[in-house]
């Protein structure tokens, strides 16, 4: 039996209006997101002297990200249409390796309340946030935080079984 007192964590808001894109009890169970990055953001060739060389363009450093579910209801797809800008709140977890000694500056604006810092033992490290800087102590080894996105919308479908009862639901963003 699945507990429908949890609630997901994750949100998902239109960005032209700001309106949240309900994700009901019974859609919000189980769900998964992964990330990945956009494949445009670096490449390499070799010279002729066979020494590699990076073609990495940090605009092109985005994420694509696939949230996916299979429960009892979908999330209001009716009306998402291909190409809709989104913001999405993640679930997902992305770790951060400390840029200075003591102030980090997130690479997006971290989900209030996702973000922790651990030190080489794992254990939590006392930390201040002020928007996506985060200030540690300097034995501070990695930063976990949950990132907010601005994406497009590439991919909305769902799937039900009737005879199971249950619906399967997958969006697919990309960063824009």
């Amino acid at each position: 039996m699945k507990n429908r007192n949890w609630r997901t964590k994750l949100k998902l808001f239109l960005t032209e209006t700001g309106e949240e894109i309900p994700i009901p009890s019974g859609a919000d169970v189980g769900i998964r997101q992964s990330l990945s990055v956009l494949p445009q953001a670096g490449s390499g060739r070799r010279s002729v002297n066979g020494v590699r060389i990076s073609l990495k363009n940090p605009l092109f450093q985005k994420f694509i990200t696939d949230i996916s579910a299979n429960d009892n209801l979908p999330v209001a797809l009716a009306g998402l249409w291909p190409e809709e800008l989104v913001t999405v709140h993640s679930v997902h977890v992305l770790p951060q390796r400390p840029s200075t000694a003591t102030q980090t500056t997130l690479i997006r604006p971290p989900v209030s309340g996702s973000v922790y810092a651990v030190d080489d033992d794992g254990n939590l490290m006392d930390i201040s946030i002020a928007g996506a800087v985060v200030t540690h102590p300097a034995i501070t080894k990695i930063i976990f935080f949950s990132p907010i996105l601005e994406c497009a919308l590439i991919s909305p479908s769902s799937d039900r079984d009737d005879d199971a009862a249950s619906v399967s639901w997958n969006l697919t963003f990309e960063e824009v």
